[in-house]
């Protein structure tokens, strides 16, 4: 092949990523465009609409910069109420390890004397989606810390320490969300609490499975350009006075207050979060990360907090 024609592909395939994003971005702007695309992504979950949309999030951004960016998610109630029918499509569709819980078989002791290692699995997983169930029966939560926080762990063998990239993002389930210890439960940026179906939710179950059969058009191909698209979408911050009056009037309102009973705000690692989820919510929408995106993630980060609130 020449180079000519070399160059020409190139230019061809450049027009067709431009002309994907544009038809992308227009159907974007319609009513409701989000909530379908999070039905696509989990078909055979009846419900959830905010889990879903977390989920999305955590997807797109699957990388850090200069600060952590990867989203953990932690599913929290009794047994029965959906929370691993959550995680499955991410097994099936989008490459995640599933992983229940015993942690000694599963290989996430930091032991180095084991054949594999042990917490080498993170390695392995670099990147990658790691699904936990039940994961407050954990042994050894130390390492899981740095690997949430920091992407980078270390392992110690024969008296070496050896240092590994795990830029992991973890979805965990939990029954019993008081056994795990805080380190690990302030890591995760969004926290769902899962109760038993009402009626209704389990008629829409119902629904769903009565037409589970039924020939669908086969939306892997459009999912997978639009999640690529938005992984790959660098948004720039707009706004930032009108940013900064989305915090202060979030702080005013909820922000902790200090010793002497003044107005406070809230640590670094929350406000950068907020900048984490705010990040995401633009790459779903395409857009530039401004005071709107701001405000989303306040939001959604306001109702994870209250769950764990709810629980103290």
């Amino acid at each position: 092949m020449t180079s000519c024609s070399l160059t020409h592909n190139r230019i061809e395939k450049t027009k067709r990523q431009v002309e994907l994003e544009t038809k992308m971005r227009k159907f974007l702007k319609r009513p409701g465009a989000l909530p379908l695309i999070a039905d696509l992504m989990f078909p055979e979950v009846a419900g959830y609409p905010e889990v879903k949309y977390g989920m999305m999030n955590m997807l797109v951004n699957q990388w850090d910069g200069p600060t952590r960016e990867r989203i953990h998610i932690l599913l929290y109630g009794k047994p029965g109420t959906g929370k691993t029918a959550l995680m499955e499509p991410l097994e099936t569709n989008y490459n995640a390890l599933y992983i229940s819980m015993d942690a000694t078989a599963a290989s996430l002791r930091g032991d180095g004397r084991r054949e594999d290692h042990g917490a080498k699995i993170f390695n392995e997983c670099d990147g990658e989606i790691i699904c936990i169930d039940d994961i407050e029966k954990m042994k050894d939560m130390d390492l899981l810390r740095d690997v949430m926080e920091k992407g980078i762990y270390t392992v110690t063998k024969n008296g070496t320490h050896v240092e590994y990239d795990g830029h992991c993002r973890i979805v965990a389930a939990t029954n019993d969300i008081k056994r795990m210890p805080y380190p690990i439960r302030s890591r995760f940026d969004l926290v769902y609490m899962f109760k038993f179906p009402t009626l209704d939710q389990s008629m829409n179950i119902v629904r769903q499975m009565l037409h589970a059969d039924t020939e669908k058009p086969n939306p892997g191909p459009f999912l997978s350009h639009y999640i690529a698209l938005a992984k790959s979408h660098e948004p720039e911050i707009i706004e930032p006075d009108h940013i900064e009056d989305r915090f202060q009037n979030y702080f005013e309102n909820y922000g902790t207050p200090t010793d002497d009973g003044e107005p406070g705000g809230k640590e670094g690692r929350w406000v950068a979060g907020i900048f984490r989820l705010a990040k995401s919510i633009s790459r779903l929408n395409l857009e530039n990360l401004g005071p709107e995106q701001i405000a989303q993630a306040l939001e959604m980060k306001h109702t994870s907090d209250e769950v764990l609130r709810s629980l103290s």
